[in-house]
């Protein structure tokens, strides 16, 4: 009888479970099947889900929150283009929340998408003020990704503000949130901001570093839709160099892109870009094509900039076509247009400094009427509590015993469980015992490796002794601190070599490439060169022992010295080129170092006269049966030619 009992209040409950969870998966299949719609741009379809969730709480749920379905309308108006009405929206979200079921994370979110909506307004003002509320109450939840969403928009608008540096402050921070998370696509928007940044003040070389990084990501990690934003922003930095064959590469790339995924909301922009690249290049019978296809897009009627501009564009093209009367017209369009909107271009100090009042007014309201609501809800908790325990005594307690019945029932499955695989892990422990001993080293072995480690010692302190002699014949009062420096870094070469080796697991084979990068880097940091110095390595997956990479790495020192002092002298950047390959040549290894310095009106025997450094790259180049070619006519060029090396 009690068996039967306990049986009909488990099956109870959870049919209470099933119907609440049902209840729970209608509701995000709704917002789900909104969200893929939105996804291919089927706007309506989205809308009309939406309206279904909300119908669905009516009939359902009373007293329900509807700040979700509200909020998904101003995500779907936003991607439309539709800011007004968008905004809209997210007010009424943000209504929801505050009346009814206030929540952190929900109201973050509206105050997130308000911003972005008010950034896209170019009210830059309300766009911060809401952007740091929602930046408050992510701290307060210890929302990682979302702050570093946060940073990322702030510091889209103190780039539209024109404060480059705190931009910039705020980009970084966003790429450490989103490393530490290891978020690519996230970085990758980082990165793509940064270089339009750099672009938008002119410093070209840092914003093709960006750009090319956002694209290196966006490919490998296969997002295409992103992808085509990278494009047409690298297309725009091309087309600011007079890169136009690029440009228009990368526009076209940018093009495709967006016709396959169906995005017409961007597509206009791509055909101003377009516009542009043709009359840069005089091709002005193209460029009042792709203008006059921007203008006919159907989302740039929002964008009144955009449209004043596109305007003075077309006027210019026109009358570059003699087509002097839509010239005109398109003209005094533009300047009808110009007069009418007032361009907000940058916020004053006093504007922000009021923003920060209203954001600390606006938290001590927030953090007023949270403490209200939860004292409310406590009050209310209580109440609910003290009844359900004068109510429902009986039922808890026969839910306390069906649980541990149940957690009962689970512990003696366990138990049978671990007993019965005993067994299999004695086996496995014995198995691990057998490859133990069979992998420990023996007395034998070890007195062999530690013979050698003393023989290598000794040949490496005799190499320095030799070093520090040679030294010593070239050095002066003058010159002595230079040459301690240089000798420095001799041993330094060696030393790496050593500290290499001996963490790697392999201690008789050193990897090639690692040595090699952060020897340049030592080498770099030893000097104080007031110019960028740039390394690009082209080096194989090669292994190589002690003997051959202390002298690769001695000669290394020698001519990256060498170029560090004297090869850039009068330059404003430079370039060091280093080849290391076993496959370049049959039965050879190749070893090319260049730069792209001022070089030297030299010949090689004037280059080795008096010169220890050269006499020491000869020395090391014939320990390793190696022949040596040196091009001096533009920078240096040193090619090696070695057998097989080990």
């Amino acid at each position: 009888m009690i068996k039967n009992y306990l049986a009909y209040i488990v099956f109870i409950l959870c049919t209470s479970f099933t119907n609440v969870a049902k209840s729970s998966d209608s509701l995000e299949y709704f917002l789900n099947q909104s969200n893929k719609e939105l996804a291919s741009f089927n706007y309506n379809q989205a809308l009309q889900f939406v309206n279904q969730s909300i119908q669905y709480k009516k009939h359902n749920f009373k007293n329900s929150s509807y700040s979700a379905e509200f909020s998904q309308k101003g995500k779907i108006f936003k991607h439309q283009g539709l800011v007004d009405s968008a905004l809209q929206y997210y007010n009424f979200a943000e209504q929801e929340l505050i009346f009814s079921a206030y929540e952190k994370k929900n109201y973050a979110h509206i105050l997130l998408e308000k911003g972005r909506v008010y950034k896209s307004k170019r009210n830059y003002a309300l766009a911060l003020k809401n952007f740091n509320r929602a930046l408050v109450l992510y701290n307060d939840i210890n929302d990682t990704l979302k702050i570093g969403t946060i940073k990322l928009n702030i510091g889209n608008v103190l780039k539209s503000l024109k404060r480059y540096d705190a931009s910039l402050k705020n980009y970084n921070e966003a790429i450490s949130t989103y490393k530490k998370l290891n978020l690519e696509q996230k970085v990758a928007s980082s990165y793509n901001n940064i270089g339009n940044l750099y672009r938008q003040i002119q410093n070209y070389d840092s914003a093709f570093f960006y750009l090319y990084k956002t694209i290196a990501i966006r490919k490998k990690t296969n997002k295409i839709k992103p992808l085509s934003y990278a494009y047409h922003n690298i297309s725009n930095l091309h087309q600011n160099v007079g890169n136009y064959d690029s440009a228009l590469f990368y526009i076209n790339k940018s093009l495709q892109i967006k016709y396959k995924v169906k995005n017409e909301i961007e597509i206009y922009s791509d055909y101003l870009t377009l516009g542009e690249i043709y009359n840069s290049m005089g091709d002005y019978k193209n460029s009042i094509y792709y203008y006059e296809q921007a203008l006919l897009s159907d989302n740039i009627k929002s964008d009144i900039e955009t449209i004043t501009e596109l305007n003075k564009l077309l006027a210019d093209s026109y009358y570059h076509e003699y087509q002097f009367k839509k010239a005109s017209i398109a003209y005094h369009n533009f300047i009808d247009l110009n007069d009418s909107i007032n361009k907000i271009i940058g916020e004053s100090d006093l504007e922000i400094e009021l923003v920060n009042y209203e954001l600390l007014k606006d938290n001590l309201n927030n953090q007023q009427l949270l403490l209200q609501k939860e004292i409310n809800e406590i009050e209310q908790n209580n109440i609910a509590l003290n009844s359900k325990i004068n109510k429902n005594n009986t039922t808890y307690l026969l839910v306390i015993l069906t649980i541990l019945i149940l957690l009962g029932s689970l512990l003696y499955i366990s138990f049978k469980k671990r007993l019965r695989g005993t067994n299999s892990h004695k086996i496995q422990l014995e198995l691990q015992n057998v490859e133990l001993k069979r992998t420990l080293i023996s007395k034998e072995e070890k007195e062999t490796l530690l013979k050698e480690i003393h023989h290598r010692v000794k040949n490496n302190l005799q190499i320095i002794n030799s070093l520090i002699r040679l030294q010593s014949h070239y050095m002066t009062e003058k010159n002595y601190a230079q040459k301690l420096i240089e000798t420095e870094n001799r041993i330094g070469s060696m030393a790496l070599v050593h500290e290499k080796l001996y963490q790697s697991e392999n201690i008789s084979k050193l990897n090639a490439k690692n040595y090699i990068q952060e020897l340049c880097s030592n080498i770099k940091d030893s000097y104080e060169i007031d110019i960028p110095i740039y390394f690009t390595f082209e080096i194989g997956d090669m292994k190589y022992s002690i003997d051959t990479l202390i002298p690769i790495g001695l000669i290394l020192n020698e001519i990256i010295s060498n170029a560090m002092k004297y090869a850039f002298q009068g330059k404003e950047k430079g370039d060091i080129y280093i080849k290391f390959c076993s496959e370049c040549l049959e039965d050879k290894t190749v070893l090319i170092i260049s730069d792209d310095g001022i070089g030297a009106d030299l010949t090689y025997e004037e280059l080795s006269e008096d010169s220890l450094g050269m006499e020491l790259i000869n020395s090391l180049c014939e320990q390793l049966d190696g022949e040596l070619d040196l091009n001096t006519e533009i920078g240096f060029k040193y090619f090696f030619t070695f057998p097989e090396l080990k």
